[in-house]
């Protein structure tokens, strides 16, 4: 996957487990790798209104693939009789 910039992350919804999931480009010139920035909006009567979260090109937070489920954490002790351990 030429182009890519992948690497795995713990994910706790629906279900704990692994996930494949793309990153930003460290060395992009719009976000300087932190996938996009912040950017003020004023409201229809021309006061401040809020901040939007603007998603850089570089990055696609929406592509990840879920890979492996891992047990729910039991207090009981380390051991699952949860698939597929």
């Amino acid at each position: 996957m030429r182009g890519h910039r992948i690497r795995l992350r713990l994910t706790s919804w629906p279900r704990h487990g692994l996930e494949l999931t793309d990153t930003p480009r460290p060395r992009c010139t719009e976000c300087h790798g932190q996938g996009g920035w912040n950017e003020d909006y004023a409201a229809p009567d021309g006061d401040y209104g809020g901040t939007n979260w603007v998603i850089c090109g570089c990055w696609k937070p929406e592509h990840h693939l879920f890979l492996l489920p891992l047990p729910r954490h039991r207090p009981c002790g380390p051991f699952s009789d949860e698939p597929p351990f």
